[in-house]
This record gives structure tokens, C-alpha cells and sequence, in this order.
């Protein structure tokens, strides 16, 4: 630092070494800081809004529904037989953030992670809409799918347990294995 000048514009240069302040520097380390606000609005255009089937990437006839075509608060979302019916079918919408939430669009619930607890085998219901994180996903492309993460952690997927290709196999959440059980596909359903 030329003659010791610490302001705004002073010049540094490379100079003997006088073993003195003016030619000593001290190095911090900078925490990068990656929330899951950011990786939300990093992934945003994945997918656009509208209504979709999902479907896991293990087979298209099979795709996410809510057991019973139920309407109630907790009911459980399972895989079906692709059958046409609106308890089947996911309004697509992203918040500011760019999170993105799904509404079923037979019984107006969004697909809600139990308690918004980040755990193996966490069930997967719907829920009223609240607006809370528990509500909020994050769509991520990859060669083998689409990914569904949670707001509350990156490390886990919504997850077709042990992949298992039948009528009313659980969907949970599970950490992150990077297998297809847990890439999905979306289909935009046709207007009638």
C-alpha cells in the first residue's frame, strides 16, 4: 500500500520488502451464502405454470393423485393408474420467489409436506392453502427428469418409494439418491 494511504483509490503496488504494515495484508474468508430462496429462483422457468399430470419417470401410465379422489385436509397422495380424473390433475403457480406450488384442482388443496419436516419417509398429503413453506417446491431439470425438492432443505426429493410401479405406492419424501424413482414428468393436460 504506496507510503502506508489508506483511502478509497489508494494505489497498490509491488515494491521491496521492508517488513513493515503498509506491506502486510490480512485474508477473511467470505461465506457464500446459497439459500433456498436463491436455488428457487435459479430453477423459476423450469416449469410454467398451468395444469398438469405428474408422472413418475418410471412409467407415463402412472401418476400422482390423491388416495380416494378425497377432498379432506391429510389425505395422502399416492401414485395411480393415469385415469383422466381431476383429483390427478395439479395447477401449476409460482409465488414471488419463484417456489413453485401445487394445487389439486379437484379439491382446491395444495401438495403439502407433513409438518414441513425435511425426513426419510415424510408423507406427502394436501393441505389448505396456508402459503407456508411446507407448500413451496422447487422443479429442477436434469438428464433423468424433473426433481421436486422441498423449501426446507435441497438434500431431499419427493421420492416413489422403492419405486414401486402400482396402484397406491407411496409417495414421500427421501434424501436425495439421484435415481429415477424420484424424476417426474409433466404433462400439460388438454383443454377441453
Amino acid at each position: 500500500l504506496n507510503k502506508g494511504n489508506i483511502r478509497e483509490g489508494a494505489t497498490i503496488q509491488l515494491y521491496e520488502d521492508l517488513n513493515n504494515q503498509p506491506q502486510r495484508w490480512k485474508f477473511t474468508k467470505v461465506k457464500e451464502s446459497y439459500t433456498m430462496d436463491d436455488v428457487a429462483q435459479e430453477y423459476k422457468e423450469t416449469i410454467e405454470d398451468g395444469i398438469y399430470y405428474i408422472e413418475t419417470s418410471l412409467n407415463s401410465d402412472y401418476i400422482i393423485g390423491i388416495k380416494d379422489g378425497s377432498i379432506n385436509d391429510l389425505a395422502n397422495i399416492e401414485l395411480q393408474k393415469k385415469a383422466g380424473l381431476t383429483s390427478q390433475q395439479w395447477k401449476v403457480t409460482h409465488d414471488e420467489k419463484g417456489y413453485v406450488c401445487f394445487e389439486n384442482i379437484k379439491s382446491g388443496k395444495m401438495l403439502d409436506l407433513d409438518k414441513g419436516k425435511a425426513a426419510n419417509f415424510n408423507r406427502v398429503q394436501q393441505y389448505v392453502r396456508n402459503n407456508l413453506n411446507p407448500q413451496k417446491w422447487i422443479v429442477i431439470q436434469d438428464d433423468k427428469g424433473m426433481r421436486l425438492i422441498p423449501s426446507s432443505s435441497r438434500n431431499f426429493s419427493l421420492d416413489l418409494n422403492k419405486g414401486n410401479i402400482r396402484e397406491g405406492a407411496t409417495i414421500q419424501l427421501y434424501e436425495d439418491l439421484d435415481n429415477q424413482p424420484q424424476r417426474w414428468k409433466f404433462t400439460k393436460v388438454a383443454e377441453e
